[in-house]
């Protein structure tokens, strides 16, 4: 499975746990390699990201992810009603390949849940 601990755009980094040295595969490398993989994406991917409107990892079929050539920030992701919404890299928490788990973001166990504009 590739874990993720860091942001960082094109090179797999390692971070430290425990006493282990764990790779780090930048979410890009993933979608890309779905993407232009032939035999790596052959299989059937869901992509989850947190939406904050919904407050929740949301999961949608990687036929309705759409890499822009160039963009190192965000993709876009049709919904069921055809409307387009644009969903940031870091905010990509895992990804499910044939039913099974092949990539997650570490997140924070600590970290406050966002604020919509300040207020709960």
């Amino acid at each position: 499975m590739y874990r993720a601990r860091v942001k960082h755009r094109g090179k797999t980094r390692q971070f430290k746990q425990g006493s282990e040295r764990v790779a780090v595969t930048p979410i890009q490398d993933i979608l890309h390699r779905i993407q232009w993989d032939e035999e790596f994406g052959k299989g059937s991917f869901m992509i989850g990201y947190y939406d904050r409107v919904a407050r929740m990892i949301l999961r949608v079929p990687f036929r309705k992810v759409h890499l822009a050539r160039g963009d190192h920030f965000s993709f876009d992701v049709e919904t069921e009603d055809g409307t387009i919404h644009m969903v940031p890299f870091h905010r990509v928490r895992e990804v499910w390949r044939n039913g099974m788990l092949i990539w997650q973001r570490q997140v924070d166990k600590d970290a406050q849940p966002p604020k919509k504009n300040g207020v709960d």
